[in-house]
This record gives structure tokens, sequence and C-alpha cells, in this order.
């Protein structure tokens, strides 16, 4: 009987020891274990709960708790509250595992999210099946999700407001992702552009560096230097791209190539501008050049280095007044003014001392940029038309002198007006003062005499139908005082 009394008092000893590694277990693992029944009159109640964590976790008293089911379920978010209802019908209903996330506002006032998931033990018909099951915090993951949510909104707002094309391709070339800018860039949506890579580019020259250095970002796995690309839409219109893209490697293997195409096409018709520019610049036969609002050279073209004699760096080292024929300073100084005030500048003309001492009449155009304070000019070299024209007044003058000592009119008549312009000696000749005379073909003939007339008229038109090789006659003219005076033309 004391044996017997004994064992009994073992087993009820290693029952309480083995029911406090389980109490100190549930305490202490991050999650709240419990135990339930569903009444049959349909009534939930816990009939235990890890004391620990029901602190921790849901900031409620476990005996409280266990007295009433109720004050887990009044910490249910409201927006949460019937879809957990539901979820737990039909477990109790189908006796099937429950396991669904929903969020409480525990009594202090922090909302939590929390894991709940029980299965039904195993029962002997008839009876109420208990479930066994834990709340877990998940408070921590699901912010994670959240901000990774954020995150890749972000991303993808990015992205698809971005004015570069975003893609992934295969190493195979085909192409897995392509961003909506192929609207813009190729005239096709997204799926339309799911083809190898290479089918939407020309068969430009330049092409062929790009998808070698593509093919070397494959094979080493390393990111290549930009290049540009002549693409090709689904419309056959062209555009220019710069590349930038990054090899995808996953076990020393690159598995795909992440990129983005920025359009350049302005910027290329930009560049081919700009060189054709510079190549009229350095070409043209007229000088060019840019100067600041200093009065210095910021770049000269060749032509003005062969009409002046001085190297580009001899032009750019000193104030361009330097180079002006003394005479003209101070107006080139007053033009540069008033250029930089209107921002033009039209046939303006100056002289410009050579290298060799020789002296250039240059005629000036420019337009003054006033953002950017700097002036962009054109002179073309006039040397030889204002020597021209002084050769002229020099043979004018000679002229009138001579015209004069030998007591010499000349007329220059327009036969369509009548109108004639005479130099002074015509008019002295005739006795009137050279600045009041007027001649018209009318008045001539007026004062013409009357037996003259005809034989004047015969010799005129023998002349213009061409029947005689020049015009000379002899006729007499009334004077302003009323004589006559004989006159010889030729």
């Amino acid at each position: 009987m004391e044996n017997k009394d004994r064992k009994t008092g073992q087993a009820e000893a290693a029952l309480l020891a083995s029911k406090e590694r389980y109490e100190r277990m549930a305490n202490t693992v991050p999650v709240m274990l419990y135990d339930s029944l569903l009444d049959p009159d349909g009534i939930s109640r816990f009939l235990y709960v890890a004391p620990g964590p029901c602190r921790a976790l849901l900031e409620l008293d476990p005996e409280a708790l266990l007295e009433d089911m109720g004050l887990i379920w009044r910490l249910v978010h409201p927006d949460d509250v019937d879809r957990f209802q539901q979820a737990d019908l039909i477990a109790n209903r189908t006796g099937k595992e429950f396991s669904e996330e929903v969020r409480i506002i525990t009594p202090s006032g922090r909302m939590k999210w929390l894991l709940v998931n029980s299965k039904p033990n195993p029962t002997v018909a008839g009876e109420p099946a208990v479930w066994s099951g834990f709340l877990q915090d998940i408070t921590v993951r699901k912010q994670a999700e959240e901000k990774l949510r954020e995150t890749e909104q972000r991303l993808r707002l990015i992205i698809e407001n971005s004015t570069s094309l975003f893609y992934m391709h295969s190493p195979d070339q085909v192409l897995t992702y392509v961003s909506p800018q192929s609207r813009e860039f190729f005239d096709c949506e997204p799926h339309e552009a799911m083809v190898r890579w290479t089918e939407l580019v020309t068969d430009h020259p330049q092409n062929r560096g790009g998808v070698e250095a593509t093919q070397r970002a494959i094979d080493t796995g390393k990111r290549q230097p930009p290049y540009q690309l002549e693409c090709v839409g689904k419309k056959g219109r062209k555009i220019w791209v710069e590349v930038n893209e990054t090899p995808i490697v996953e076990d020393g293997r690159t598995v795909a190539i992440a990129g983005t195409l920025t359009d350049i096409t302005e910027r290329k018709v930009a560049e081919k501008e700009k060189e054709q520019y510079f190549k009229f610049f350095q070409a043209s036969r007229d000088l060019m050049c840019i100067a600041d609002p200093k009065g210095c050279f910021l770049k000269t073209n060749p032509a003005f280095s062969a009409t002046l004699g001085y190297t580009e760096e001899e032009l750019n080292a000193k104030p361009i007044i330097d180079f002006i024929h003394p005479d003209d300073r101070q107006a080139t100084l007053d033009e540069i003014i008033r250029q930089q005030q209107t921002g033009s500048t039209d046939n303006f003309e100056n002289r410009y001392i050579c290298k060799d001492g020789s002296e250039k009449w240059l005629s000036w155009r420019a337009d003054f940029d006033q953002e950017e304070g700097i002036a962009f000019a054109s002179a073309r070299d006039i040397t030889g038309k204002k020597q021209a024209e002084e050769a002229l007044r020099e043979s004018e003058e000679r002229m009138a002198l001579a015209l004069q000592a030998g007591n010499m009119g000349l007329f220059d008549l327009n036969v369509q007006t009548g109108e004639a312009v005479v130099n002074s000696g015509y008019a002295l000749m005739l006795g009137y003062d050279p600045v009041a005379f007027h001649e018209t073909n009318a008045r001539w003939i007026e004062r013409l005499h009357p037996e003259d007339r005809e034989p004047v008229a015969r010799a005129y038109q023998a002349y213009t139908k061409g029947d005689i090789p020049d015009y000379r006659v002899e006729f007499r003219l009334k004077t302003k005082d009323g004589g006559w005076k004989w006159i010889l033309a030729l």
C-alpha cells in the first residue's frame, strides 16, 4: 500500500514538473499559446492562455481573458472585425485550420498586427473539439511590407514618369521587360516591344559597337561604358538613344541585362549642326569671330589670320581696339556700346592694322547675345572696294578740272523720263546758276534754235537705229541772256 502511494506521489510530482516546464516554455516563446473550446451552445472560451505573452502582446490580464474571450474580440481593429469573424465561423463549421492576419488596438492605444493560427485537436465523436493555437506579433513584418510597397510604388512612379525607357533582356537578347515609354520611343505598347532588342536598331555602322558592348557585359558580367544606338520604331521612325546598362549576375553567371535608354535625337541633331557650323566657320572666306563685352576676341576663324596676318593666339592676346587704326578707334568704341544696347551692328566700317603694317578696310555685321554677354560677328574685306572708290573719286576730280578748264559740260539723259543730270560746267556754259539749274529734254528743245531742230532730230534717230556709229552734232542753244551759243555734242 505504501509502495503504491509512493508511486502515485512520484507520478503527481512528475506531472507537476512537466506542467511547470511547459509553463516556462510557453512564457518564453515570442508567441501567445492558447487552447480554446466552442461550447455546444456556440460560445467560445479560452481553456488556457500563456500568461507572459498575454500581458506583453495583448496588454490583458490572463485570468480575465480566461473568464471573458470577448476581451480579445474588443481589441480587433474595426475595419478587420467582419472579415475576422467570418473566417472564425468558417473554421469552426468546417473544422479546418484557422489562419488569419488581423490588426488590434491594445488598451494603451498601440496598433499591432497579429497572426492568429489554430487547429482542432482529435476528439471523441459528439464531444466539442479543443483548438490549440498561437498569436504572433507580425507588426514589424507588416511595416516592412508596407515600406516595400511604398518603395515599389515610388519606383513605379519614377519609372512610368521618367523621360528614359527602362528595360531588361535575357542573355539571348530577348526583352523581358519594357517600361511604358516604349510608346514614345518605339511607337508601340510595351508588350509589342518584347522582341530581340537587335530588331529595334537600324543598320547604322555605329550600332555594331553597341551590340559588341552588350555581348561583353553578358560574357564578363561587368558593366560597360554607355554607348549610343540608332533605333527604329514600329512605324519606321528613327531616333538616337544613349544606352546605360548593367549585367545581373547570379552564381557567377549573367542571367539578365538591365538598363535605360535616353532619347538624344535632339542632341545628335544639335551636335551635327554644331559640326556643320564649325566647318562653315573654318572654311568661310569672311572673317568670323566671337568676342566678349570687354572687347576681346574669344574665337577667330582662319580667314582672320589669313587677312590680317596674326595667329589666333596673337589676336586673342590683346584687346580688339589695339588692332584698329587710330583714326577709327573712337568710332569703333562707340559702335560697340551701341551694339550692346541695340543687339546688332550692320555694315559698320573700320580699318585694321595688319601684322605687316598695312591697312585693311573691314565691313562688319554682328549680333550681341545679351543673356550670354558675347557678340557673334562677321566681317568682309572691302579694301579693294575702298581703293576703287578712292580711285574713282580722284578720277572724277581730275575730269571735273579738265572739263572746267576746257569750258565743257556733261549731261546724262534718261530717255524714259526726259530728266537730265548735268554738271556745273553745262549750266555755266549757258549762263545759269548751277545750283538752281534743272535740265529736262523738253526745256532743252525749247532752247534749241528752230533751224537746228530737224537736223538734230535726224542725227539722234540715225544714232539710236545704229545707222551711224557715233552721235556727233552741232547746234545752237539760247543762253540765259537771250543770245545764241554754238554747241558741239558728242
